[in-house]
């Protein structure tokens, strides 16, 4: 197939004048470019600051909220740390608080490795119970293992413990578990076979990535 001659099919030199030209507005782009780039900058900048502002607030109106409902229960927060482990951590100061002020030899002294692992064990002896938490906590649980999947995930260290976590606990070491939220009444794991309660407090604003557990302890301590 032939080409006709058309414009398409000419070479077009440029004039000096035209190049000199055709540079500026090249220039010219390039420049409203970087512009254009530095304002989108700023502005992200500005979101991030923005929201981070909005974050801060919120924990700290939380936080009040927080100390507010436990301190009408005579318990007063104590923090713990946030590596991922900080619900089992906050599971195991508690132990270690109630059996000081209690004397009790009943409640046990475990690490916050030990409590991992016994909540774990808790959901493999019993799939049929937590299988339901299970699925409907994880947007991922599609096939047949995904229990076994979360199973295997919650034994890590440093994975985030939750509601399921809690409830295998209060099984476990057949106590209550009290939640103090940001509401007036905390959330109770437990049924009326429990020896001893627990107290934490959740934090959903705690961190940008996610939410975190403390413990509560009695306003005098003991």
């Amino acid at each position: 197939m032939e080409l006709n001659e058309g414009f398409y099919s000419k070479e077009i030199t440029l004039t000096a004048a035209q190049r000199k030209k055709l540079k500026k507005k090249q220039q010219q782009y390039l420049l409203e470019t970087e512009i254009q780039k530095e304002r989108l900058s700023s502005m992200l900048l500005e979101f991030d600051f923005t929201r981070a502002l909005i974050g801060a607030d919120l924990n700290k109106i939380e936080y009040e909220a927080i100390s507010h409902a436990a301190s009408a229960a005579n318990l007063k927060i104590f923090k713990i740390l946030g590596d991922g482990n900080c619900l089992f951590r906050a599971i195991q100061h508690q132990l270690k608080h109630v059996h000081e002020c209690t004397d009790d030899p009943g409640v046990p002294l475990l690490d916050h490795e030990s409590l991992r692992k016994m909540s774990v064990q808790c959901l493999l002896k019993n799939r049929s119970m937590y299988e339901v938490f299970v699925v409907n906590s994880e947007d991922s649980c599609t096939d047949e293992d995904a229990y076994m999947a979360y199973c295997k995930k919650m034994a890590k260290e440093g994975e985030w413990g939750g509601d399921i976590e809690i409830k295998a606990l209060s099984q476990e070491l057949c106590c209550s578990i009290a939640v103090y939220t940001d509401q007036p009444q905390p959330i109770v794991y437990g049924n009326e076979n429990c020896k001893f309660t627990l107290n934490i407090s959740f934090h959903k604003h705690a961190y940008a990535i996610g939410g975190h557990y403390n413990s509560l302890v009695i306003l005098d301590h003991c």
